[in-house]
């Protein structure tokens, strides 16, 4: 439809003022063909300068913001005002933390009536964005928003514990801490609240997220675990549910809504890569198993031994001098860290690194595998790269499951236990040799409530695949990136700002694309826009009128 339109539009432009604003159209248009807004057809007028196909009046229409302003002033096309279209994109108010209407905004968007039990299962990713320190006041409210605001008791403790230290006004928030629900079998991927904070810890991520939990069960979904990066508010908060004091690993906790099943800890499989890709750069690390030191330097000189090579075929492709020399900025990309850590990476080691390049090889080839585990994204990539570990999971029997727990986190074990076997070293120099105490919490605990939530999903009626991709930041990452192109050379919004921004992402969700130069890919199930779903009417917001 709308590539039709642009088209016919294009033509008429080339009629009207020639070939020179035709091209600046089509030019424009491709510049600004990610901000799109979707209007109901029926809401669309047809005059007698051009005509558009309509075969379903429901369906809706999107076109870019530019030619949404070009149509309305060429009397093309007859579009609703901007004062209608707002009534769509402010249907609630921009507020931080939880609201009736958010639960009311979740459970239309996830159909929750249509929904079968199995269907229902999802999990809660958090993380967190920059935004600018400032204060906006807000005329609706009459209230200054900018401020730390993480909840009632929450606000109160940060309050008494400031009055002890240095009394005067609340901090100024200068992060915004994002909530977003992601559906296990249904393409939903909702931002249910976010609270503006400034250094938060583990102890105040208590309650918001058990508030969470709480409003999204009663909802009428099942949370099945809690998606977060390895940041040290995050592991305090994994350490609050130890009640003993033994030094176990807290990877799963009890719903106590519904004591039957429990809640899965997950730390994101893309940011495990990048720190396990960071620990292997890392000069202040020396890490060795069984003699052999694994370190980026055994690939750096296969790299060297590769490009120099007079045949004109390459053993490391995508391998460039970006993957080894990293910087402050490179550490942060996820591609750069799988391709680093993949399987033609360990094969070329094997090929020309030697003996002393072994156990790199064999790490590399490990995390490749762990990797692929946790990535499988659609049905298809599997037989098309011929990756067996990329295959859909189809029953709690998988043989990733048992590889994963018995030979990935076998290799740590081991690995552990060779290195605290070596006497004549002090602590300092022991922990160097292993990979760093954060990613291996992470990695354990990330392994261990995988097998245990895809054997629960399979026991479920009706469960017959699964993507394990569901269980990653990605979405949020993406979201994250839409936030930021709201406000164009503006990266970091202040809280008033990102609220306003997230008010409309709720609403055009569906068809907002991420950023082509984002840390996460773009897929195919979430990054397509579905018609069929698009064909339902958008919530509109209800007008006060006032009465004499």
């Amino acid at each position: 439809m709308g590539k039709r339109i642009c088209r016919r539009k294009y033509d008429w432009c080339r009629k009207k003022g020639g070939t020179a604003d035709a091209k600046a159209l089509q030019k424009q248009e491709s510049v600004v063909e990610h901000l799109t807004i979707s209007i109901p057809l029926n809401k669309v007028k047809l005059s007698t300068v051009d005509q558009v196909d309509a075969h379903e009046s429901d369906q809706p229409l999107i076109i870019s913001i530019h030619l949404d302003k070009m149509l309305r002033e060429s009397g093309c096309l007859k579009l609703p005002s901007q004062r209608t279209l707002r009534e769509y994109r402010h249907i609630g108010t921009a507020s931080q933390g939880f609201s009736r209407l958010l639960d009311e905004q979740l459970m239309k968007a996830a159909e929750i009536d249509t929904l079968e039990l199995w269907q229902k299962c999802v999990i809660l990713i958090l993380d967190e964005m920059s935004i600018h320190e400032d204060l906006v006041y807000d005329k609706h409210s009459g209230e200054l928003i900018g401020y730390t605001n993480l909840g009632d008791i929450n606000n109160h403790l940060l309050a008494f514990e400031k009055s002890l230290s240095d009394p005067g006004p609340p901090e100024i928030a200068n992060s915004m801490l994002m909530f977003m629900v992601q559906g296990l079998f249904i393409p939903l991927q909702f931002p249910y609240c976010q609270f503006p904070c400034c250094s938060v810890t583990g102890d105040l991520l208590f309650k918001p997220i058990w508030e969470a939990v709480y409003r999204i069960e009663r909802c009428g979904f099942q949370v099945l675990g809690i998606t977060f990066d390895g940041a040290p508010a995050n592991r305090r908060f994994l350490k609050l549910h130890n009640a003993s004091s033994s030094h176990a690993i807290t990877y799963k906790v009890q719903n106590k809504y519904d004591p039957q099943r429990f809640i899965y800890f997950f730390s994101d499989p893309s940011h495990l890569i990048k720190t396990a890709r960071n620990c292997l750069a890392s000069s202040a690390r020396h890490m060795q198993y069984k003699g052999k030191s694994i370190t980026i330097k055994h690939i750096e000189e296969v790299y060297y031994i590769d490009k120099g090579n007079s045949i004109g075929l390459s053993l490391l492709p995508k391998i460039k001098l970006e993957h080894i020399k990293l910087t402050a900025f490179s550490k942060m990309r996820v591609d750069l860290a799988t391709q680093l850590l993949s399987e033609s990476v360990s094969k070329a080691l094997h090929l020309l690194g030697g003996p002393d390049a072994e156990e790199t090889a064999n790490f590399i080839a490990l995390f490749d595998k762990f990797f692929y585990s946790f990535n499988v994204s659609n049905y298809t990539e599997a037989n098309r790269h011929r990756k067996p570990f990329r295959q859909p999971y189809r029953s709690s029997d998988d043989f990733r499951l048992d590889w994963l727990q018995n030979e990935f986190l076998g290799y740590l074990t081991k690995w552990e236990e060779h290195v605290n076997g070596i006497e004549g070293i002090n602590a300092k120099t022991r922990k160097s040799m292993l990979l760093s105490p954060q990613t291996l919490l992470g990695l354990k605990i990330t392994v261990n409530s995988f097998v245990e939530m895809v054997k629960y999903l399979f026991s479920l009626e009706g469960v017959k695949s699964f993507l394990s991709n569901r269980i990653s930041q990605d979405p949020i990452e993406k979201f994250f990136g839409c936030q930021r192109q709201r406000l164009s050379t503006n990266e970091n919004p202040n809280a008033y700002e990102f609220s306003k921004s997230t008010e409309t992402l709720r609403v055009v969700n569906s068809i907002c694309r991420p950023s082509v130069h984002g840390n996460c890919r773009a897929t195919a199930t979430t990054d397509t826009i579905d018609l069929a779903k698009e064909r339902r009417p958008l919530h509109k917001r209800r007008s006060h009128r006032k009465t004499l």
